[in-house]
């Protein structure tokens, strides 16, 4: 705004009167009385300039209010629309939040479900082959012992019928002996057979299991982990249960004490078991005569 010679001219003389303002002192009568006639300038002054200005400012005030009511007029309904989409979006994403935590927990269950059944059937197929292990073990033990009787009944036949010939005791012996060893290879085969056998099995089951086993380690167990809100949170726990004991490293495995003793009490000289030999202990005890 261009300013009128009025003011233009009180603005000169307010710079005049102003100057030095900071040096001012009074120590006379006279400078007392010089004081007094600058303030009335200056009251003067200050009157001028307010009735200049204040119209101007009255004026600009009023269309600042006039300018801020137009804008929010305009304003008004996009901040609601603004908190309406905002309100909307944020339902839509909560919706869509728990339909994926929902699809979660069921994958996570079928996964659980297909799990627990696998285990049910590795752990029947190894329940099954064990059975059969023993009862192969049983079935050659069997066969040993009848073995093992039917040539000490010959052996002792033979020895009784020609107990008086040194060269048919020589030669039964020899006979018996044979027999010995013939019985002991035939016990080691069997048991080499048995060891193919468990092994082929044993094999086949961890082709089985590894074939059915579903990788769950890839699946997401839960979308966000959510604090209780008062200072607790979950914590996950680990333990573990016998799933197939065939498959349990060597590590983890203690010897069956007393199958190994039914064995050897079984077999005595001709037991045949990897990573174990057989030793007779003689000792006296009282027989009550």
């Amino acid at each position: 705004m261009t300013e009128q010679d009025p003011i233009a001219t009180v603005r000169q003389e307010i710079v005049v009167l102003t100057e030095g303002s900071e040096l001012l002192s009074c120590t006379t009568r006279e400078e007392y009385t010089g004081i007094c006639k600058a303030e009335d300038r200056a009251t003067q002054f200050k009157k001028q300039v307010e009735d200049y200005w204040n119209p101007l400012v009255t004026k600009a005030f009023a269309l600042h209010q006039e300018l801020t009511g137009k804008r929010g007029e305009m304003l008004k309904p996009l901040e609601a629309f603004i908190d309406i989409c905002k309100r909307t979006g944020g339902e839509f994403l909560a919706l869509e939040q728990r339909a994926e935590q929902e699809r979660l927990d069921k994958i996570r269950r079928e996964a659980e479900a297909i799990r627990a059944k696998q285990e049910e059937e590795l752990k029947a197929a190894a329940e099954k082959l064990k059975k059969e292990q023993e009862a192969e073990v049983e079935r050659i033990r069997a066969q040993a012992e009848v073995l093992r009787k039917k040539q000490a009944a010959e052996a002792a036949a033979a020895a009784e019928k020609f107990k008086n010939s040194p060269e048919e005791k020589a030669r039964q012996a020899a006979i018996f002996k044979r027999q010995q060893e013939e019985a002991a290879a035939e016990s080691k085969r069997q048991a080499e057979i048995l060891r193919v056998r468990q092994q082929e099995a044993q094999a086949r089951l961890e082709r089985d299991s590894k074939a059915r086993m579903v990788d769950t380690t890839a699946i997401p167990m839960t979308a966000d982990r959510v604090a209780a809100g008062d200072g607790r949170a979950s914590v996950e726990k680990w333990t573990w249960e016998l799933v197939d004991e065939a498959l349990v490293p060597r590590e983890f495995l203690m010897l069956d004490e007393k199958k190994i003793n039914k064995v050897v009490t079984a077999m005595k000289d001709k037991t045949n078991i990897g990573g174990i030999r057989a030793k007779k202990d003689t000792s006296t005890r009282r027989t009550g005569k």
